[in-house]
This record gives structure tokens, C-alpha cells and sequence, in this order.
């Protein structure tokens, strides 16, 4: 399990260097260059996904294939544990 702490501060610190560097990037822009961006979020309830999404339509694609990819790796990951977890225990 430590390298699944070291992987989790990995992914931490590399999304903060992204926000780092993408703030760098937006202050050293001119000021005429207009700035185009999106945000895509979901909640679930109970069993139900309810997703939206505001900006152009191409970031809200591109945002909606992320947590697509997000939630697919996730119960992945889940999967795995769980069969590592049962073979640990003689099933």
C-alpha cells in the first residue's frame, strides 16, 4: 500500500504545479488574447450520475471523456483491490 501513497502525493503535487504554471502562463499573456475554457462536474445520487457543464462545447466534451476515464479507472482500481483482497483470504 506505500506505493499507492506515494502515487496519490505524486498526483498531488503534479496538479499543483499545473495550477502553478497555468496561472504563469495566463499572467505573462497579453491582455487582448482571449481566454476560452470550460468546467464539467457530476454528482451522484444514490445511483444515479447527474452530470453538466458550462463553456463551449469542445472542453465540455473533452471535460465529460475525462471523468469518463476518471470513474472507468477508478472502479478499475476497485475491482482489483477487491480481487487481490479475496485470493488474500483463501476465496
Amino acid at each position: 500500500m506505500k506505493w499507492l501513497f506515494v502515487l496519490g502525493t505524486a498526483l498531488v503535487i503534479a496538479g499543483v504545479l499545473l495550477l502553478v504554471l497555468g496561472s504563469a502562463a495566463y499572467v505573462s499573456m497579453k491582455s487582448g488574447v482571449k481566454a476560452e475554457g470550460g468546467v464539467v462536474g457530476c454528482v451522484v445520487v444514490l445511483f444515479v450520475p447527474i452530470c453538466f457543464g458550462a463553456g463551449s462545447e469542445s472542453a465540455v466534451a473533452v471535460g465529460l471523456v475525462g471523468l469518463a476515464a476518471l470513474i472507468a479507472a477508478v472502479l478499475l482500481l476497485q475491482w482489483l483491490f477487491w480481487r487481490r483482497r479475496e485470493a488474500a483470504a483463501g476465496g
